[in-house]
């Protein structure tokens, strides 16, 4: 093992009374590696441990998949069956929407955060779950057809897990507890839906706020989409134990890592709550995780192995670099990076598929070929002389260098990238855009006013407000960017639709595509 790197870097974070994270190591069924620096309780003076219990957000979503397919197994569930006449959040709809679409992030449901934060609600503001149930019902449309494509959907957990709960007439608590964690003996792993509850040896989550660090919070409660708080000694007895799981006539890493196939043919890098693609040419599985104030990260290795866990007390810590790290220093091979495409300087500027209204940014930071969608900056893996990985995304994609420009490559079809220049139109028309739009699905009133040179977009929702400056890229085509509240930076792209004075708006975000709202003054 070469562990200095991963010590080194451990050791800055480590500094100070500052929060910090716990990582660990599993090769061949033993811990290789272990340690946790910083503190669980800045405040109090509590030092993170092993045992210190986190929220581990979105690595959540495995265990809920394992509880779901053990009731498949059981035939009390089935994977393909239409879930309309069972869930009462999907009656609205003309689809056929089946578990394995939940679970596979294939339904097409618009994701519950993205729903929030686009009526202009911040993280931190109290909401109901009964209020959540019924935003979700207010939706009319979906982002695509059932199947077809990965965008990835907290909604989709939260319904499964209300299935879960209707199919066998237990809080979902009682299914995961056990089914799971007191069979595999993991003693400190719980749902805890609220993230104003107090549990022994639970962190406090922290959050840059500026140039300060604050305690963290949020306003809703979480299900077997986020809600599980863990430590990294549970974790470890999860990752041993998990060889010897079956489920489906198959291992459980199989099942869950069991790439999804869409409407075409193609198969893509998620599987039933789990992603599972390929890391320096080893195939790797598992999930990260982000919530206010905490981060994670949970690598497989099957061919080598290997597990790696990184649990963080602040949602602004590198979990993926740190996992890395750790993979490379368990792991005695030569891992390096393939190279990237030698002509990729000239490719760097502002791209568009123009069949979505996405927006993709190809540069480089610290010498490093990244890639900008959504507010998100991802980092460029080579695959071939020509093909790229787009690594750490929630969804699967691929970068291809041709001829005559980019392609992006999702869900195994290919999309023309359109290079985007500097607007030179002017902007003596920007009245033109100025009115109010509705939207009945988000109970929300778009408001574009005019500033100078500028448009500004003014959302007024039933609990909350927020606010972008749009940057004209087109003609019809802006986006902009906010922060809401102190957490994460949110993009999206606007395109106005009609003739003279626009009569509807069509919005597209990371997890919401082509959301109409109508012209009400």
């Amino acid at each position: 093992m070469n562990e200095s790197e991963l010590d080194s870097v451990l050791d800055t974070l480590g500094q100070g009374s500052t929060h910090g994270v716990a990582v660990a190591a599993v090769k061949d069924g033993a811990v290789s590696y272990s340690r946790a620096v910083g503190m669980a309780s800045i405040e109090l003076a509590v030092p993170n441990s092993l045992r210190t219990r986190f929220r581990i957000a979105s690595l959540t979503k495995q265990f809920l998949a394992y509880a779901l397919l053990q009731l498949v197994d059981e035939g009390v569930l089935d994977l393909d069956k239409d879930l309309r006449n069972d869930i009462p959040a999907l009656h609205q709809y003309r689809e056929e929407i089946s578990l394995r679409h939940l679970l596979e992030n294939t339904s097409g449901l618009r994701d519950i955060f993205d729903l929030l934060v686009l009526r202009g609600q911040d993280i931190e503001t109290p909401i109901s779950d009964d209020a959540i149930e019924a935003l979700l019902r207010r939706q009319q449309n979906l982002n695509f057809m059932p199947g077809s494509q990965f965008v990835y959907s907290n909604t989709g957990f939260r319904l499964a897990s209300y299935l879960a709960e209707k199919a066998t007439s237990q809080p979902l608590e009682t299914i995961l507890r056990t089914r799971i964690f007191e069979p595999i003996g993991m003693a400190s792993t719980e749902l805890c839906r609220s993230g104003s509850a107090v549990l022994p040896e639970l962190a406090t989550g922290y959050q840059a706020d500026g140039d300060a660090i604050r305690k963290a919070s949020y306003g809703l409660s979480f299900n077997g989409d986020a809600g599980l708080v863990s430590s990294v000694n549970d974790l470890v007895i999860w990752e041993r134990a998990l060889p010897k799981l079956r489920v489906l006539g198959c291992p459980l890493e199989t099942k869950l890592s069991e790439a999804a196939r869409y409407n075409n043919g193609h198969s893509g890098s998620y599987g039933l709550g789990t992603f599972s693609t390929t890391w320096r040419g080893l195939r790797v599985s598992g999930h990260g995780g982000l919530l206010p104030g905490f981060a994670s990260k949970l690598l497989r290795f099957p061919e080598k192995d290997v597990s790696v866990i990184v649990l963080a007390n602040s949602s602004d810590t590198d979990v993926v670099g740190l996992a890395s790290l750790a993979a490379t220093a368990v792991m005695d091979s030569d891992l390096s990076e393939r190279q990237l495409p030698r002509d990729l300087y000239s490719r760097t500027g502002l791209y568009i598929d123009r069949d979505r209204d996405e927006l993709l940014e190809l540069a480089f930071k610290d010498g490093r070929a990244i890639v900008r969608m959504h507010a998100m900056e991802f980092p460029l893996e080579g695959q071939d002389d020509t093909l790229m990985r787009i690594k750490y995304s929630a969804t699967d994609r691929e970068l291809v260098v041709k001829d005559d420009g980019l392609r992006l490559m999702e869900g195994g079809e290919e999309h023309a990238l359109s290079r985007l220049p500097r607007y030179l139109g002017g902007y003596a028309d920007l009245d033109r855009f100025v009115g109010e739009f509705h939207s009945a699905d988000l109970e929300a009133i778009y408001r574009i006013s005019r500033e100078a040179d500028n448009l500004r977009l003014s959302i007024n929702g039933p609990a909350g407000r927020s606010a972008y400056s749009l940057v004209r890229l087109e003609e019809t085509l802006f986006t902009g960017c906010s922060r809401q509240g102190y957490w994460l930076p949110y993009q999206i792209a606007i395109r106005f639709i009609g003739e003279g004075r626009f009569d509807t708006i069509e919005l597209t975000s990371g997890r919401t595509k082509s959301l109409r709202l109508s012209r009400s003054n």
